[in-house]
């Protein structure tokens, strides 16, 4: 942590001190040879290697991979909940896991809507024949028939009227020519900037009896576009705004909140060429002229009539299953940050377009990944691929994740990519959030357009919009990155080829559709593949996350002009105005912070702290634009800049604001004034709240930890002086020293508790506690440095420094200057204790074996992953326990490094009686149910007592009878003390001649009731190792040894063991070559000290191992 390694004393090193450095040179030597991507690295050299690595991942392309993906995913229809869909989802799973990606899914209960029976017939003339109409595609066998999910069922037998988009001026120019559409079937085209729900909502309010949609288009004419109608927000209707989890709170049908979400009069699609045959009938006023110049269909009058319609519809809704699937990439050095891709896998019919294409993209994404973590690649940041399951039905999957992982994602979610149809047709489209527009720029040029030859998409896809930015914004509900932008505030894109196609949501949606007609030789999809993973890799391993808020203050700045042009005279956008310049300059000082950064080429744990806080900053401004009461009528939809607006027409941007510009009727003057400006001041105050980019309180902090780098490097230098001025007693210098370190590590610590509970996650309390650590760790090094000089100087050395029995007071009670400035100075009063602040104690995100407590910390911090413990506050040297024989040093402490000792003149001692240790970390890796038997606190009560007895037993005995338990006195939970030891195999139950006996680690402990019980040996303790404990080491530590590898060497091990007698626990240091571990035998030594399954000791004058 501190600038430059403090030199305390100019001696020549002790052989101890080589062989440390020796040790650690030899670990980071490793670690730098098989691990390439330094874990701080610089910033040139970073954006070297992701260079290398997009190389990579372009050159791994396959188009035909890419059509075999999409030939197995669109041979049959895959509605969501239904069994073809539930099909698919298993194939994506399968891929998945033959991949060797860490899966899991996601279930919810929730409500879906299926048809039962429809018909529609015409009478042409009064009194002439009915005609039956087709509904459905001809030749469409196993596809569900054409219908509106959510629509509700109904008879209507009533006139026909053309009612053109149905927008509201629509039926105000059918007004204007005395049309009447009150009790009429309203037949309305696709188009016009409107949802399928909100037509029919518009037809409702205008008093119609039915609504019949249809598609225009010059091609595909029989094709009826399936769609839902549901209205007032997405996601399951009977879990609005939390998920629907299985034994969760649901809403009745009945109830009002979801019957607001339903349209009260039925709609069906319509073809393109049923529709013409019900236009070309009508009678009555003509067509307006201004609908004239768009219209493809044979229409001549409005109506209504003469044709009466029949129409019956018959649905019924059904709560289903629907499954999302996830693949996960763990991050190397910030797991704790998500980068999420994402694509829907349900579709109407075969879905070849919709959605399949994405899903195909994203199977292909999830293989190029695969190739590269088998090359050695690991993304900074954790990666996860998300299948999402009834998008169809309004983005339900998706929506019901996102609810349930809110604040997860709110804290910890870096972006959120989105493909949803890879490819329409030709011509490139993206959207996205405008701090990502500079990254979706850069990424383009790097991919090569797969329409021209020797260009960039880029080139073609600038030329085509005559030079300007042609990235769209994500206002509409129209797939799965809604719930990320406009209810979680994430930052997002979306992305697809190709505008409009014929055959969307019809029974042509194939895959021959495809290859004949979209893409036939798939090289679009592969242009969609390479950005979509291009985008993924600088999110997920840039150092600094590429975000350009100065977009985003331009485009804020041209949508205040665009609304000045559109506000009354008498409303003030002054608000507006300042919150946006002040925007602009936070957003212009976040992107030189972030420039500079990007520039130092040194390396140091207070610059990684730097760059963490800024790109928590960056990912978190997005949040900002969020406001708790939400859109009015609309209050799911949280963003005010992007969200549905029912004036998109005129603006598709600042919702409410357009929504009370539009919406303010039946109002006097002045309240529709004081609407329209109450909207501008929530939308100044939420811009307003996004300046914290450049005044964020982590950077005042990372200042304070930086000032305390500083006073104990200057304190080092200090002390140094003053040995070499003069000879000092130890107990006056080092004491002094010691205890001023210890009372500043312990305010640190004290602060970074505070901090981690009012972070709620977005901060990395390990990482920052590491750096603590470690630095204590480094100066007690100096210190021990400096005893042994002064000892070569005749001085002795005071036996043990032992913190005083006040110290807490101390360190409430010491002098300002002498202790780091706490957070608290710039959060206010708070207390880390406080139940208010709680940080997360597990990821709702990732599946139980994918939980961040067995993620470790990052591999950026090599020095804090090879510490032996926690940091107590209180006890800063607990657990670095030093004990001499004849003046050779000897480590024995919890995960403490393998350190070689030459000296042979050693002396015999007694073998110590084993003593009963347990880590926090196995106890938080229990499952919540064992966890439930007894308390962390209360464990460590009952192995002091068990410790205690041992210890009164002689010859190193490891084990104890069932009969002695009861005077251990562990009280009336002593059965759950013993199950959670076994558990995490720190004892283990073998028999003497059928009676029970605990010793080390293993199996159950089964009580059996026999008192005529014979003596035996006791046998030897048996070496084991759990994964999910190699699973917690950090990287560089598994990279030592494979699991199976060290499998091996515990089986080799233990098999020597078993050939001693009278329950032996240890081996001596000679004994090793007889084992046959082969050359990695060091290694295997070192993870088994670091598992705390070995601790090294001297015993018989040899240097031993010792089994736990």
């Amino acid at each position: 942590m501190m600038p430059k390694p403090v030199n305390v004393l100019a001696t020549k090193p002790s052989p101890l001190s080589t062989m440390v450095v020796v040790l650690i040179l030899c670990i980071l030597g490793f670690y730098a040879l098989h691990f390439p991507h330094s874990s701080t690295p610089s910033s040139s050299s970073s954006s070297q290697n992701l260079s290398q690595v997009e190389k990579l991942f372009l050159s791994a392309s396959s188009n035909s991979t890419i059509s075999s993906y999409l030939r197995a995913l669109t041979l049959h229809p895959h509605l969501a909940g239904t069994k073809p869909g539930s099909d698919v989802a298993s194939y994506v799973l399968n891929h998945f896991t033959s991949l060797g990606l860490k899966t899991h899914t996601a279930t919810y209960t929730t409500l879906l809507s299926f048809p039962v029976h429809s018909s529609l017939s015409a009478h042409f003339s009064e009194g002439g024949p009915s005609v039956s109409l087709r509904l459905t595609e001809p030749a469409a066998a196993g596809v569900v028939q054409a219908y509106h999910a959510y629509s509700p069922s109904g008879a209507v037998q009533a006139r026909a009227v053309f009612a053109n988009y149905g927008r509201e001026r629509d039926y105000r120019a059918l007004g204007a020519m005395g049309v009447n559409v009150s009790g009429c079937v309203v037949v309305v085209r696709k188009g016009g900037e409107m949802g399928r729900g909100t037509v029919v909502e518009r037809a409702e309010a205008h008093g119609a009896a039915a609504v019949l949609v249809y598609g225009e288009g010059d091609t595909w004419r029989k094709g009826f576009e399936r769609g839902h109608v549901m209205r007032g927000g997405i996601g399951d209707p009977l879990t609005p705004g939390w998920a629907g989890v299985e034994g969760g709170e649901t809403l009745g049908l009945e109830d009002r909140e979801v019957l607001k979400r339903f349209p009260k009069i039925p709609s069906m699609p319509l073809s393109a060429e049923v529709a013409d045959s019900i236009l070309s009938s009508l009678g009555g006023a003509p067509v307006p002229l201004q609908w004239r110049g768009t219209l493809r269909s044979k229409v001549r009058h409005v109506g209504p009539g003469p044709t009466i319609l029949n129409f019956t519809y018959q649905g019924e809704k059904k709560v289903a299953n629907i499954e999302n699937v996830f693949a996960v990439i763990k991050g190397s050095e910030e797991p704790d940050r998500y980068v999420l891709l994402g694509n829907h896998r349900d579709a109407w019919t075969y879905g070849a377009v919709d959605p399949s294409s994405g899903t195909a993209a994203l199977l292909d994404i999830a293989r190029r990944f695969s190739v590269l973590l088998g090359l050695g690649w690991k993304p900074r940041r954790t990666i996860i691929l998300c299948s999402w399951d009834a998008e169809e039905f309004g983005m339900i999957g998706s929506t019901e994740w996102v609810e349930q992982n809110l604040l997860n994602l709110a804290s910890k979610a870096v972006a959120y990519l989105n493909v949803d149809c890879a490819v329409q047709g030709p011509g490139f489209f993206v959207g996205s959030t405008p701090q990502l527009d500079s990254l979706i720029l850069e990424v383009t040029k790097k991919v090569k357009d797969p329409d021209s030859e020797g260009v960039s998409l880029y080139e073609n896809w600038v030329a085509a919009s005559a030079g300007s930015n042609n990235i769209q914004r994500l206002s509409g509900v129209d797939s799965d990155f809604a719930p990320f932008v406009q209810h979680a505030g994430v930052p997002s894109i979306d992305m697809y080829y190709g505008r409009d196609f014929p055959v969307y949501h019809t029974a042509f949606d194939s895959y021959n559709w495809m290859a004949e007609y979209a893409d036939p030789f798939f090289h679009r999809h592969v242009a969609v593949t390479g950005v979509w993973g291009l985008l993924a890799l600088h999110l997920a391993g840039d150092p600094i996350l590429p975000f350009n808020y100065v977009s985003y203050a331009n485009e804020l700045q041209l949508y205040k002009n665009m609304l000045s042009n559109l506000v009354d005279q008498k409303i003030s956008l002054h608000p507006l105005t300042l919150s946006i310049e002040e925007f602009a300059s936070a957003a212009k000082e976040a992107d030189d912070e972030s420039k500079k950064l990007r520039l130092q080429e040194t390396e140091g744990c207070v610059l990684d702290i730097k760059k963490r806080a800024l790109n928590d900053r960056l990912m978190l401004a997005e949040k900002g634009f969020l406001d708790a009461d939400g859109l009015q009528g609309k209050q799911w939809f949280k963003h005010l800049v992007y969200g549905p607006s029912s004036n998109n027409e005129r603006l598709n941007f600042f919702p409410g604001i357009s929504d009370s510009i539009t919406g303010s009727t039946g109002v006097t003057e002045t309240e529709r004034l004081a609407s329209i400006q109450h909207e501008i001041w929530r939308v100044a105050r939420a811009i307003q709240r996004k300046k914290t980019m450049a005044e964020d309180p982590i950077s005042s902090f990372c200042n304070a930890l930086a000032a305390f780098c500083n006073h104990l490097h200057s304190s080092s230098d200090a002390l140094k002086q003053s040995i070499d001025r003069r000879p000092i007693p130890l107990d006056s210098a080092s004491s002094i020293f010691t205890q001023c370190l210890n009372r500043r590590v312990s305010a640190a610590t004290a602060d970074l508790d505070i901090l981690d509970s009012m972070s709620f996650g977005t901060v990395s309390f390990e990482e920052l506690l590491g750096h603590c650590n470690e630095l204590y760790k480094k100066n007690r090094s100096d210190l021990l440095q400096l005893q042994e000089r002064l000892q070569s100087r005749g001085y002795t050395p005071v036996p043990d420094i032992e913190e005083e029995e006040d110290e807490v007071e101390d360190i409430q009670h010491q002098d300002p200057e002498d202790k780091l400035d706490s957070p608290s100075s710039f959060y206010g009063p708070l207390s880390a204790a406080d139940p208010s602040f709680k940080s997360f104690e597990e990821d709702a995100l990732l599946d139980e074996s994918l939980s961040l407590k067995k993620f470790g910390l990052s591999d950026a911090y090599l020095a804090t992953l090879a510490s032996e413990g926690d940091l107590s506050s209180h006890e800063p040297d607990n657990k670095l326990q030093e004990f001499r024989q004849q003046d050779q040093p000897v480590v024995s402490s919890e995960g403490s490094k393998f350190l070689p000792i030459e000296n042979e003149n050693l002396k015999t001692a007694e073998v110590p009686s084993p003593r009963l240790q347990i880590l926090k970390s196995e106890f938080e890796c229990l499952p919540a149910y064992m966890k439930g038997l007894a308390s962390w606190e209360d464990l460590l009560g009952a192995v002091d007592k068990i410790n205690s007895s041992l210890s009164k037993k002689t010859n190193g005995c490891s084990y104890f009878h069932q009969d002695e338990i009861p005077s251990f006195e562990l009280g009336p939970k002593t059965r759950s003390y013993l199950l959670l030891l076994l558990w995490v195999n720190r004892l283990q139950e073998f028999r003497q001649q059928d009676q029970p006996v605990v010793s080390s680690e293993g199996s159950k402990f089964l009580p059996i009731e026999n008192e005529n019980l014979k003596t035996a040996e006791v046998p030897s303790p048996r070496l084991q190792i759990l994964k999910s404990e190699f699973e917690c080491l950090p990287a560089y530590m598994k990279g030592l040894a494979s699991w199976e590898d060290l499998l091996g060497a515990v089986d080799k091990i233990n098999s020597s063991l078993s050939k001693k007698t009278n329950g032996c626990s240890y081996f001596h240091q000679d004994e090793i070559p007889s084992f046959e571990l082969g050359p990695k035998t060091r290694s295997y030594l070192l993870l088994l000290v670091r598992m705390n399954r070995l601790v090294v000791e001297t015993i018989d004058g040899i240097l031993s191992y010792r089994v736990l």
